[in-house]
């Protein structure tokens, strides 16, 4: 395949990503989670054990494009999926650590995913065993997620008396906090310019993760000369200090607002700056980096990995904050507008990478990254905010203490 029929089939999966986030959190509202997670599981599966036969012949990559493109349909279902979830199972005051914890866990997939591929496509079995693999695991959970898995505490077995009991306390005072059902301010959120601003650098963010994440394993085996089982290793290990940073950028933020070290606002532009401007520099360093330097490239991949983390912990909480009420609107808006880039960033390596062998090809992406990052926290820097909006209480009464009616979450 050419550089551009690769491009079109790494942006294939994204543009189904893109299509199913508003119609998937109506499936999900409409089929629970619990049977949307596993048609979403289980469509994924079936694709990639089909991948291997179906991809023969001189247009095998408009093939391989269908699959990607339908692949991107079914794991899009995912997203809406653990919003719901952790709506239904996580009470009102746990949910901030539960939903960072929830999404940490996309780092593990991240981190075996390189590693587990680089291995097998070098091995005997080539690259259709990834795929058959991948296929089995995905039945698999489907099978345990049958049997374990529950739309809300109310319903699961596999709890006892007293946490079942918890939870739904805690679920029937969060509602018992309103006097009235609240309508959603659509006009007072697309208006709201913190709200434009976290959307802003969080969906520079999500684009440059997602070119990155496809192209990575191209720059490091044209530029740096790796082989296909190391390139999977360096793949994985700026996400396993992803994965670590993002505990630690919740333990700090958690600790610095328990003892009013800096305020609410102060802290997430830091943190967010810190995750931006960091991550800029080093792209534009490692572009100036060769095979003489291939262990000072890792190194910098694997800190600029570890800082950017500020940004998805921060963007995360900072939405709760403007809104407790409609925080999980928020975040249903920055999931779908957050993605729609992400197809454009393997068309646009593709036009400008012709050559993956071309260290001054992959400079131009490097500097647009890091000018990416630079602007998008400026915005930030001079719009952003995480105080409480005006429109979370719009319309709302509550019934209960200060304390709880400005945690109260309508789900």
């Amino acid at each position: 395949w050419t550089e551009a029929e690769k491009s079109y089939v790494l942006s294939s999966f994204n543009w189904g990503h893109v299509l199913v986030q508003i119609p998937g959190s109506l499936l999900v509202r409409y089929f629970g989670v619990r049977t949307t997670l596993i048609l979403s599981t289980f469509g994924v599966a079936a694709l990639s054990a089909i991948t291997p036969t179906s991809l023969k012949g001189k247009d095998s990559y408009k093939i391989y494009c269908i699959i990607r493109l339908a692949q991107g349909l079914f794991q899009g279902l995912s997203i809406p999926c653990v919003h719901e979830h952790l709506a239904k199972w996580s009470p009102p005051l746990d949910r901030k650590l539960l939903g960072v914890i929830a999404y940490s866990g996309i780092y593990c997939g991240t981190i075996l995913a390189p590693l587990a591929s680089g291995a097998i496509a070098g091995s005997l079995f080539g690259w259709p065993a990834m795929m058959y693999l991948s296929a089995l695991l995905g039945f698999l959970w489907c099978l345990l997620w049958w049997f374990l898995g529950e739309n809300n505490a109310g319903s699961s077995h596999l709890i006892d008396v007293a946490e079942r009991e918890y939870i739904k306390r805690a679920q029937s005072f969060q509602c018992a906090c309103l006097k009235n059902t609240p309508e959603v301010p659509w006009a007072a959120i697309v208006r709201s310019v913190p709200f434009r601003a976290l959307v802003i650098v969080t969906c520079a963010q999500d684009w440059i993760d997602s070119t990155i994440e496809v192209e990575i394993p191209s720059y490091l085996n044209g530029v740096l000369g790796m082989s296909i089982e190391k390139n999977g290793m360096t793949a994985a290990l700026p996400h396993l200090v992803q994965w670590i940073m993002s505990y630690v950028y919740l333990l700090t933020a958690h600790v610095a607002i328990i003892y009013q070290i800096i305020g609410r606002t102060p802290l997430r532009k830091c943190a967010v700056t810190v995750s931006t401007w960091g991550p800029a520099a080093l792209y534009i360093a490692i572009g100036f980096l060769d095979q003489r330097n291939t262990s000072l490239v890792v190194v910098l991949m694997t800190i600029k990995a570890g800082l950017k983390e500020g940004t998805d912990i921060s963007g995360f909480l900072n939405a709760i904050d403007l809104s407790p009420n409609h925080a999980t609107v928020l975040l249903g808006i920055m999931s779908a507008v957050t993605v729609l880039p992400s197809p454009l960033g393997p068309l646009l390596i593709g036009a400008i990478v012709t050559d993956p062998m071309d260290q001054s090809q992959w400079q131009i992406i490097f500097a647009l990254m890091g000018m990416v990052f630079f602007l998008s926290n400026w915005v930030f820097i001079l719009w952003g905010s995480s105080e409480l909006q005006p429109w979370d209480s719009l319309g709302i009464q509550h019934s209960c203490s200060d304390e709880y009616s400005r945690g109260c979450n309508v789900s």
